[in-house]
């Protein structure tokens, strides 16, 4: 089920940045071209999310015998998509709270175990996202929207 809401969220986010392109045009908020902004804002983010995707179903496949690992795959999966997210929309820094969700999510597996290494994951992710906001140049900072 875990795994089906993943692909889910990855639809749910391509649908809102697609909807917030339009909202953004509409109100002169976009301050690079069209090309760029879908580029940096929906294409890249989507095939980011598609390969997550891709390589859940891949291992999930191989992983088949290992009920233990399987449960693993669709929260360490959705803590990528947030990474995505949060390195995407670096502007905003209420962005770098959905981190939380994965780490929330394990509690569905009722495993302390899991808990905590999702929670590091999430942590690493967490300072990743965070470098790569303190690397973007001042002029990506100001070309961009979110």
């Amino acid at each position: 089920m875990l795994l089906r809401t993943n692909i889910y969220v990855v639809i749910f986010i391509f649908i809102v940045e697609l909807f917030m392109y339009f909202i953004s045009k509409k109100s002169d908020l976009i301050l690079q071209s069209a090309s760029e902004y879908l580029m940096r804002f929906l294409v890249i983010p989507t095939i980011d999310n598609a390969l997550i995707i891709i390589v859940r179903y891949i291992l999930v496949k191989c992983l088949a015998q290992n009920s233990k690992l399987l449960n693993y795959i669709p929260t360490v999966q959705l803590a990528l998509i947030c990474l995505v997210v949060a390195s995407i929309h670096y502007n905003f820094f209420e962005t770098l709270c959905i981190f939380c969700i994965p780490f929330l999510i394990t509690v569905i597996f009722s495993d302390k175990r899991m808990t905590w290494h999702v929670e590091i994951i999430s942590c690493v992710f967490l300072g990743l996202a965070l470098l790569i906001r303190k690397n973007l140049t001042v002029q990506q900072m100001k070309m961009s929207i979110f």
